[in-house]
């Protein structure tokens, strides 16, 4: 259910408290029957805001191209991947593939401090954080993979 920007006006009015209710009927639904939106002021706020913060990050998706994003997730997915599989490497003690691991880790280190930082909502809340955390729990599972893979070789 798509909740109504309500003005400033109606809440002056009703001069509502933080846990007052505020009940207002937004329209009628296929059946004609009243619906009806009931939440505290808060709720309301939070509800507004979410809202307003979803519609940030989708203006922020069309203005940028998608070629932009996938660089930026593909980036950010490599950096979290080899952070997290030179943990596992000093771990088990595999010198050779921990110089590997440092060597690429600081390459993509290289590459992630050098670029544009990330202004928008969009690359702060989820072209950064969410393709690392993805690529390094990735890096963790693959680590064992991979170092078993180099030994027999």
């Amino acid at each position: 259910m798509d909740v109504p920007n309500y003005d400033k006006e109606f809440f002056k009015q009703k001069k509502p408290g933080v846990l007052q209710k505020v009940t207002r009927v937004l329209g009628l639904d296929e059946y004609n029957h009243n619906i009806v939106y009931n939440c505290t002021y808060l709720q309301y706020i939070r509800i507004n805001m979410a809202k307003k913060q979803f519609q940030k990050l989708v203006k922020e998706w069309k203005d940028c191209g998608p070629k932009e994003v996938f660089e930026g997730v593909r980036d950010n997915f490599f950096f979290g991947f080899l952070g997290a599989t030179i943990v596992v490497f000093i771990a088990t003690r595999a010198d050779l593939m921990v110089l590997f691991g440092y060597l690429s880790y600081y390459y993509m280190l290289g590459r992630i401090q050098n670029r544009p930082r990330y202004v928008t909502d969009l690359g702060k809340l989820i072209v950064f954080p969410i393709p690392s955390a993805l690529g390094a729990f990735t890096g963790y599972k693959l680590s064992y993979v991979l170092q078993g893979l180099i030994q027999n070789l």
